[in-house]
């Protein structure tokens, strides 16, 4: 696996996922989002890299996941900013 780089400035955690297997994604998210909240951090900037899947969406991938995650509250935020590569969610807790 590569790892997975992590910054954080004081205000906003940044959790770069290139080379992070789908699997392993889900839930280093879920416990970076968590220890942000926790650390009172405002923002957390995903950066997911730019989608391979095939047309029809049959694969599976990290964006999709992340996006998933945001539609069906399992991150909750109040609002998103995405771009090609990157996804930036700003939460409630500050």
């Amino acid at each position: 696996m590569a790892y997975p780089r992590l910054t954080d400035d004081g205000r906003c955690v940044v959790l770069d996922l290139h080379g992070v297997r789908l699997a392993e994604a889900r839930p280093l998210v879920l416990r970076v989002v968590a220890e942000a909240a926790r650390q009172g951090r405002a923002q957390v900037c995903l950066i997911h890299g730019s989608s391979t899947a095939d047309p029809e969406g049959a694969r599976p991938t990290i964006k999709r996941m992340l996006h998933e995650m945001l539609e069906t509250g399992a991150l909750r935020r109040t609002s998103r900013r995405r771009s090609r590569c990157r996804l930036n969610c700003y939460w409630p807790w500050i």
